[in-house]
């Protein structure tokens, strides 16, 4: 569990715990300023590709299934 607070003076508690095994990744966000709750669960699918389930609660409360890419770019 970590707390953080930025310069601006916006405070974060964040907990996160991996299951390498499995390739997953689960985790909390909670920000003080905002009452603002996000939950996540990650799946990594390939070395590049990560899908993500993710609720948010608060005044933008949603609920989302993202999946991400990231590929180097050799120059």
């Amino acid at each position: 569990c970590n707390a953080t607070v930025s310069a601006n003076g916006k405070a974060k508690l964040i907990t996160k715990k991996e299951f390498k095994e499995l390739g997953l990744a689960s985790g909390a966000e909670y920000s003080l300023n905002d009452d603002q709750f996000l939950t996540y669960i990650d799946q990594q699918l390939t070395d590049n590709i990560k899908a993500r389930v993710s609720n948010t609660s608060g005044n933008d409360a949603d609920s989302r299934i993202e999946m991400t890419a990231s590929f180097p770019f050799n120059l």
